[in-house]
């Protein structure tokens, strides 16, 4: 027996754009997501402007 799941219709899957698809819509998730980011993105500027004033 075959457990393959059972095809869309084209219709539906034409709807979503990709990268709506790949990503989940919650928005607890996009929150997350989201912060996670903008914490990486600011540790890696302080990180460069702690570097570049203690450089000698």
């Amino acid at each position: 027996m075959s457990r393959r799941r059972k095809a869309e219709p084209l219709a539906t899957i034409a709807r979503k754009p990709f990268s709506a698809r790949l990503w989940p819509r919650s928005l607890a998730f996009r929150v997350i997501a989201f912060s996670t980011i903008w914490a990486i993105l600011t540790l890696v500027v302080i990180f460069t402007l702690i570097t570049t004033l203690y450089r000698q």
